[in-house]
């Protein structure tokens, strides 16, 4: 949403006066004028309907602006898709939204008509059905069935795959946060201590595909022992409330039970500390394991704040933490792309997947893989792989020809399984992970094999990295 952001919207300290308010609308033709606090957040916004309803001939001029602004004000941040910007002004009548930074200060202005110029008209009709309305179960569920037909769109738009991914995964995330939102808002009072919902695997990285399931957690603040009882009893009942209401919306719950209904995935923040650091200490295969799902999270509602340490003591725990990297190595020694003997691809040989190939398991798991141990081992902090790729050539790891060349190979097998995922939702039959290479042209296969030995290339370029550290 960043490059759809207007200037910088003309803005005042709060306490301003009413006059000194109209003299600066007038000095700079602006329709509307933000208020700021003293840490420049707004705190509401003083528009030309403010002054012809509640000013002309009623109100002291030299009264201040915050006595007559709008308040409060509905605000976006800036790291938002440009569809929930449109979306909110839109379903709130308004024609200008101030954006604000990670620390919400105000960082500039979308304007509705500008933003709908840069929108199709056929994006326009998506934000709609993305956006939804009310956050009953029925509308998130529509929201979540339109994800196969917009994916379908978005990709015969020629929309890189990654941001198509990345968009399903905002939408699935932002479901979680507005079903938290509805949660709370049933509730028969305030929650007992903040907590911050968050997601794993796909959804921590932003590459959900079409048929992600829950992998959720809770962060919660630390509370007194002896509070134990009341408190984890509200959030047992808000995790089974949560993790119930996300699989009727079309987010199945976890086979592997990765849920927030889980005390496994429901601790404190000190717990979580205490959690990792156990894992790193032990680092044998139930702790690899469990840190492989887990160290790939992200906070999707609720105080996004209670993670930020926890995210520390991975980046900071890992780093140059040889044993543990050698032992996460070992575990992912069966992630191998789907190339086998002569070039040929390896299919499943009976079942109803026969001569399928599961492209998630032989693709995709061994990029992701392969850059996680990099990025742990080099102390970055982020989880797309994309992202931990470019930090990767930015801290000399790869170079920008191999960064480039991997980012390609991935962004193909992501391609073709989301492809396949859509054709198979559009006829109707099971969305799965699984994808025939006969169905493919013969071009699609071509760069598929390419890919593959690329895939193939990295994983073992870094799994003889890694395991000559620990040698």
């Amino acid at each position: 949403m960043r490059d759809c952001l207007g200037v910088p919207p003309p803005s005042a300290p709060h306490d301003i006066s009413i006059s000194d308010a109209v003299a600066c609308l007038v000095e700079t033709r602006a329709s509307g004028l933000v208020l700021l606090d003293d840490d420049r957040r707004p705190v509401g916004i003083l528009t030309e309907a403010d002054i012809a309803r509640r000013v002309a001939l009623r109100a002291d001029p030299a009264a201040p602006a915050s006595s007559v602004m709008t308040a409060p004000v509905l605000c976006i941040d800036a790291a938002e898709y440009l569809y929930r910007g449109i979306a909110r002004m839109r379903n709130n009548g308004l024609r200008h939204l101030p954006v604000t930074d990670t620390d919400g200060r105000l960082a500039g202005m979308l304007h509705l008509q500008d933003s709908l110029a840069s929108a199709s008209e056929g994006l326009v009709a998506r934000i709609d059905r993305l956006a939804g309305g009310a956050d009953d179960v029925a509308s998130l569920r529509l929201v979540k069935a339109a994800q196969a037909e917009i994916a379908a769109e978005l990709l015969a738009d020629s929309v890189p795959v990654g941001d198509v991914q990345g968009l399903i995964t905002h939408v699935n995330n932002d479901l979680y946060r507005r079903v938290t939102r509805a949660l709370l808002a049933e509730a028969d009072g305030p929650p007992p201590a903040d907590f911050a919902v968050i997601v794993m695997g796909s959804g921590g990285r932003g590459e959900n595909f079409l048929t992600p399931d829950q992998d959720n957690g809770l962060v919660i603040a630390d509370y007194p022992d002896a509070d134990h009882d009341r408190i984890d009893s509200w959030f047992v009942d808000f995790s089974e409330k949560l993790t119930a209401r996300m699989d009727a919306i079309g987010l199945p719950f976890c086979d592997g039970y990765v849920m927030a209904t889980n005390p496994l995935w429901r601790k404190t923040q000190t717990q979580w500390l205490d959690q990792i650091s156990y894992w790193m200490r032990r680092a044998n295969a139930s702790a690899v394991l469990l840190a492989d799902i887990f160290f790939d999270f992200r906070p999707v509602a609720g105080e996004a704040a209670l993670a930020a340490p926890v995210r520390d003591r991975i980046t900071e725990g890992m780093t140059a933490n040889r044993r543990f990297l050698g032992d996460m190595l070992r575990h992912h020694s069966h992630f191998r792309s789907a190339l086998g003997f002569l070039g040929r691809f390896r299919t499943e040989g009976g079942g109803a997947h026969r001569g399928r190939i599961n492209l998630k398991y032989h693709g995709v798991q061994p990029v992701v893989a392969a850059a996680r141990l990099l990025a742990l081992r080099d102390g970055i902090a982020e989880t797309s792989t994309a992202a931990r790729l470019a930090a990767l050539e930015t801290s000399g790891a790869l170079t920008a020809g191999d960064r480039e060349e991997i980012e390609m190979a991935f962004a193909t097998v992501c391609d073709v399984l989301l492809r396949a995922q859509v054709a198979d939702s559009e006829a109707g039959a099971a969305v799965t992970n699984f994808v025939a290479p006969a169905a493919l042209t013969r071009r699609r296969r071509h760069d598929l094999r390419a890919a593959c030995r690329i895939i193939d290339r990295f994983s073992d370029g870094v799994r003889a990295e890694i395991s000559g550290q620990v040698i």
